[in-house]
């Protein structure tokens, strides 16, 4: 257990078995007030700054003033990195790997960071110490597997922001790597609630909703507390404490916004098994929907994100799964995309979904108008339908094709689609 009594935490019991603080019940984290969340805060900081949660080194310390000093020079950084022999030997490594083919060996940091960017070496030397520092062993809770998982979509945040000609991309890195880090935490701060409280089969968002309307506080509030403690800038703080919240703004997005987005997006796939159908439908119109992206841009990001994930595995092998199979990973995120493969552009003139009941043809026909036609299974048409999405509601869409006779997600693609072509 760490540290002494939590306000507002719960015993290790049930989370069906009442939660009682002296004579009162204790609020479960949808329930709470602004002043409660505040005190809530100031007691897991209380908890977390003990010493089972180690303090970062002072390597680390240094790092996160570089990252948030724009005049900071690569000579600074390569000092603060070579106190470090072990992490240098891992960068050094990291650079003379295949992954990077370079053709002389690379023997010093200040060619590394040539070599593999000064950013990404610096998110790589930040996210090795924050992730020792934060991977404390859960007990039966697979914390090794998550880590893993949460080190891949780290690497497709970077990789977001590196398709989407964004220069926070070592940013974006210490976001998606970071994100989680409260879960295998929760074990030991709230005991077998947690456990109780979560399905492995469930998306992430799924979980998320449970541990909100469940418990009295959630792993997101735990990151975003030692977020606090180790004294993160606000650029990693806001997009980490916002990563189940999806963003408003549509792309172009600016920076902040942008890595808000990214957090979300990383944050939303489901690494540890096949996605469901449902999920598949939402995970390609959403990359459309916050960052215009093509499923084949898609799909590359995916796939780079893996390669850098192969080369990465010496330096964060504290935290990767040895058992973990890569291509597993790849192909449950590249599963995201594959249902639309065929679907053009959202730029297009024309599209088509299909379902099980029916296919949906959409033709640009003029500013904010498309039109839709319905055939059946048997290719024959049975409506047609001209949307002026200046003039129609969604409801009434829905009405005018009978959405409602087709699935949810269905209609949803539909819907989208047609806001996407008529924009």
């Amino acid at each position: 257990m760490i540290g002494g009594p939590l306000l507002l935490i719960a015993p290790r019991e049930s989370v069906d078995s009442p939660k009682t603080h002296g004579s009162d019940p204790v609020k479960v984290r949808s329930e709470l007030s602004a002043r409660e969340v505040e005190e809530l805060y100031d007691s897991l900081a209380r908890r977390l700054g003990d010493s089972s949660v180690p303090s970062l080194p002072e390597v680390a310390v240094r790092i996160i003033e570089l990252v948030s000093d724009p005049t900071s020079s690569v000579t600074e950084f390569a000092r603060i990195i070579k106190s470090d022999q072990g992490l240098t030997a891992r960068l050094l490594r990291l650079a003379n790997s295949a992954a990077y083919a370079q053709r002389r060996h690379v023997t010093t940091i200040e060619r590394a960071t040539v070599v593999i960017g000064l950013d990404k070496l610096k998110a790589f030397a930040l996210g090795f110490h924050l992730s020792r520092a934060a991977s404390i062993d859960s007990g039966d809770f697979s914390y090794r597997r998550l880590w893993s998982q949460s080190l891949y979509r780290a690497f497709v945040a970077m990789r977001l922001c590196e398709q989407l000609k964004s220069a926070q991309t070592g940013e974006a890195f210490i976001i998606g790597l970071m994100a989680d880090a409260g879960i295998p935490l929760m074990p030991k701060l709230i005991g077998g609630s947690f456990e109780s409280c979560i399905r492995p089969a469930d998306s992430p968002a799924q979980q998320f909703a449970a541990e909100w309307s469940q418990l009295p506080f959630t792993h997101v509030d735990v990151i975003a507390v030692l977020a606090r403690n180790w004294r993160f800038p606000d650029v990693l703080c806001r997009p980490i404490e916002l990563h189940h919240a999806r963003v408003q703004a549509r792309p172009p997005l600016a920076e902040d916004a942008l890595l808000h987005a990214v957090a979300f997006f990383a944050g939303n796939l489901q690494l540890d098994r096949m996605p469901d159908p449902s999920q598949i439908h939402e995970i390609a119109p959403l990359a459309r929907d916050l960052f215009g992206l093509t499923n084949q841009e898609l799909l590359e990001v995916f796939t780079m994100a893996s390669e850098d994930f192969r080369a990465a595995r010496d330096l964060f092998s504290h935290i990767v799964d040895s058992a973990l199979n890569i291509d597993s990973i790849l192909e449950h995120a590249a599963r995201h995309c594959k249902d639309y493969a065929d679907d053009p552009s959202p730029d297009g003139e024309e599209a088509c979904i299909r379902s099980e009941g029916a296919t949906y043809i959409f033709s640009k026909r003029g500013p904010a108008l498309v039109e839709v036609c319905i055939a059946d299974p048997s290719g024959k048409a049975v409506l047609s339908e001209v949307i002026d999405t200046d003039q129609h509601s969604d409801e009434y869409i829905r009405a005018q094709l009978m959405l409602d006779r087709d699935s949810p997600q269905c209609a949803e693609r539909v819907l989208r689609q047609i806001r996407s072509m008529a924009a």
